[in-house]
């Protein structure tokens, strides 16, 4: 009997793990939403260490995952809220274009969904400093 409750328990617990991926809203609308220069006072080194940086924050309806540039080169997002609804539908992704600079500047993302049809959205804004 604890063999066929463990074998259970097993099951459910797999199925638990993939079903977040499997069973996820695909990217139905991604939008720049806010853009400007980070000037933080969180206490926290790494959030703190990007005072001065240009950011961008991306909003993304639906799951999935995102590749983000800034004059070509990649991005890394260095933070995320979860949009809830009940159940996370989306996120605000935000985004280090790196120290500010002058001159006009391209910031493109690319979102594509992890379950089908797998879409990819890819919004472009530029960002004059």
């Amino acid at each position: 009997m604890k063999r066929v409750i463990s074998t259970l328990l097993i099951t459910i617990s797999i199925f638990m793990a993939f079903s977040m991926t499997a069973f996820a809203a695909p990217v139905s609308s991604v939008s720049i939403i806010e853009k400007g220069v980070w000037n933080s006072n969180f206490g926290s080194p790494a959030l703190d260490s990007m005072n001065g940086h240009v950011y961008v924050v991306v909003r993304t309806i639906g799951h999935g995952r995102s590749v983000a540039t800034y004059d070509g080169a990649k991005t890394k997002e260095f933070w995320y809220d979860s949009i809830n609804a009940g159940t996370p539908i989306g996120f605000d992704r935000y985004y280090d274009c790196g120290p500010v600079t002058s001159g006009s500047h391209t910031f493109k993302v690319s979102v594509t969904s992890d379950s089908s049809p797998y879409n990819t959205i890819t919004r472009t804004v530029t960002i004059n400093n």
